[in-house]
Order: structure tokens, then sequence, then C-alpha cells
């Protein structure tokens, strides 16, 4: 019987490939009509990469992704962004009104307002990309706390494989090249694939690796 390439196997979703998402100690959310809260307790969740900050919102209890600075007792506001100045630094913003929380979350972000028109606010986000959102989207003012979390050494490969096992990554990851011909099409031989790395939309499950009906491949050159 052929053996399964990892691909196949990874498509089964067996929990081997599955994020440990029971772990996680809950959703981000913002609630419908407080915007002043109090700090209950800082927490650390496996899934994710910032802290946590517990926060009553009158009878309710929410978590959200802590801020630089945050302490246990501290009152903390929410903001719409039409209510903000210009430069001002954000996170834990709402992508549409009410939707809740879905940007700029992850340890050490932050937004910054550059510009507003309209109904709708510019806001630059960490990867550089200037996204317009609705100014009735609310947003917690600072930075998200961990800033420092990747400049942590992993000391040894056990400390990355058990990080990225967290979220579900199956790491190291070995190039297909390097591996024997029975694990990947690419496997066995030399330094090259040894074949064409295009394959058909209709190929079977083991050989459907590398560029998948391609329209085209190699450098583009010129304007078209």
């Amino acid at each position: 019987m052929p053996k399964r390439i990892p691909l196949q196997r990874r498509g089964r979703a067996k929990p081997k490939f599955r994020p440990r998402t029971h772990k996680s100690l809950g959703k981000i959310e913002l609630p419908k009509q407080e915007n002043t809260g109090i700090i209950l307790d800082l927490l650390h969740d496996n899934i994710k990469s910032a802290p946590i900050m517990k926060v009553r919102f009158g009878k309710d209890v929410m978590l959200l992704a802590a801020t630089n600075g945050s302490r246990v007792g501290e009152n903390i506001m929410i903001h719409k962004l039409a209510d903000l100045p210009e430069g001002s630094l954000v996170c834990n913003v709402e992508s549409r009104p009410g939707a809740g929380p879905k940007l700029i979350r992850s340890a050490g972000g932050a937004g910054r307002i550059v510009g507003k028109e309209g109904k709708l606010t510019s806001v630059l986000l960490p990867s550089k990309e200037i996204k317009k959102i609705h100014s009735e989207c609310r947003a917690i003012v600072g930075r998200v706390a961990g800033a420092g979390m990747t400049e942590k050494p992993m000391l040894k490969a056990g400390a990355g494989f058990y990080a990225m096992k967290a979220k579900g990554i199956i790491w190291p990851r070995v190039r297909a090249t390097k591996k024997n011909a029975v694990d990947h099409p690419f496997g066995g031989g030399g330094k090259t694939l040894g074949k064409k790395k295009t394959v058909s939309r209709h190929a079977s499950p083991g050989r459907k690796v590398g560029s998948i009906s391609a329209r085209r491949t190699g450098k583009r050159r010129g304007k078209k």
C-alpha cells in the first residue's frame, strides 16, 4: 500500500495538525454599550501572543489584548475613531461598527491614525498598510503589550517545537527536495526537483504539490 505524504495526512485535520484551541481563555470582544471598564486580572493565553486582560464592563466580564502599562485595578476607556485626533496610537480596533476587535491584537502591535475623510478614518497598520475604517468603529488607545516576545531566543529546538505545536504548525519544516522519494514527489535524487513543478488541477492527491494549475510560471518581465 502506498504511503500517504504529510500533505494528504494534514487534509484529514487530525489532532496533530489542529491548534490547541481548547486551551484558549476565550474570545476577545468589546461590550455593546459600556465604554468604561476596570481591569480585574492579567492572564497568559497559550494560543495568543499578547497578554490578556480580564475587564469588567458593568455586569459583563470580557477579555481584551492587554496594552502597555496595564495594571490590575486601573480603568480602561473605549473610544470611537471619530473622537481620537490624528497621530493617536490604537489597538483592539473594530473592522466594522459593533463587530468586536479584529485588528491589531498581536504582541507589540499598534496602529496610528493618519487621516480622516468623511465617515472613514485611515489607520496605519503594523504591516505598513493604510486601511480605511468607518469612524464609528471603536478602539483602545495604546500599544499591545509583549513587544519583546520575538526577541527571546528559543535556546533549543524543543522550545520552538512546542511553541509551534500550540498553533497547530508542524515544525521544523523539511524542504521537499531533501526528503526521500517515498515521502514527497520532489524527494530523492539530487538538489533539483527532477520533474515539472506545475501539476494539473485534476492530479491525484499524492501528486498535487508545487504550482497547482498555474496560469504561468517564471519571472514576470515587461509591463504585461
